[in-house]
């Protein structure tokens, strides 16, 4: 992680995203951070110490098993908050947030203005939103019954922005399933028009199949 000092872009992202509309708290700390490919977010800044907004690039998130083995959870290219989880419970999250091309963060650090966050209501209200939102989302892919195809038009459609496949090998690891049952079925579904590979290891859905679920 790297520590910007680009003001300019610092404040075009701010507007972008309208971040200070999140807080009823004038002229707070914010800053701007970058992370390389592979580099771990949570490993640098502590989430339970900064609030961070993901505003551009690609994440991945990573559930870590008290075994140590690990499964991803989701690719994030889309505009987030990181952190909230942890403001709220004060408690280290088993999910590590890695990059997976180079990415951008604003940063806000918590430690000399985390009692007048709690006595925020406009902070609390945003917040709990982004909370719901997350939890809906969890519960929502965990109903999605078990069928192999079910669960990649599922993840197509749903929980990937673009409606794209980048990599098959990371799709595996979310989906938890082989490669060659995740192959086979990305081939029938190419067969059928409703998906077209784009290039090696991705694919495209070319039509939305929501009766599916």
């Amino acid at each position: 992680m790297r520590k910007e000092n680009n003001a300019k872009k610092l404040e075009s992202y701010l507007k972008k995203y309208r971040i200070p509309s999140f807080f009823g708290i004038p002229s707070l700390p914010f800053e701007l951070y970058s992370a390389a490919r592979h580099e771990v977010i949570n490993n640098e800044l502590e989430f339970t110490d900064h609030l961070v907004f993901f505003v551009a690039g690609a994440i991945a998130i990573t559930h870590i098993r008290d075994d140590g083995t690990s499964f991803t959870i989701g690719e994030i290219t889309e505009f987030t908050v990181l952190g909230d989880l942890e403001f709220a419970s004060s408690v280290t999250s088993p999910h590590l947030v890695g990059a997976l091309k180079k990415s951008w963060f604003v940063v806000l650090p918590l430690r000399d203005i985390r009692q007048q966050l709690m006595n925020d209501p406009v902070f609390l209200r945003n917040m709990l939103a982004s909370i719901s939102r997350k939890f809906i989302l969890f519960s929502t892919a965990m109903s999605v019954p078990g069928s192999l195809r079910t669960r990649i038009l599922y993840h197509m459609q749903v929980t990937r922005s673009d409606h794209m496949i980048h990599s098959v090998i990371r799709t595996c690891s979310l989906l938890q399933c082989s490669k060659r049952q995740l192959l086979r079925i990305l081939k029938q579904l190419c067969d059928e028009g409703v998906v077209e590979k784009t290039g090696k290891g991705s694919y495209r859905l070319l039509r939305m199949e929501k009766e599916a679920f």
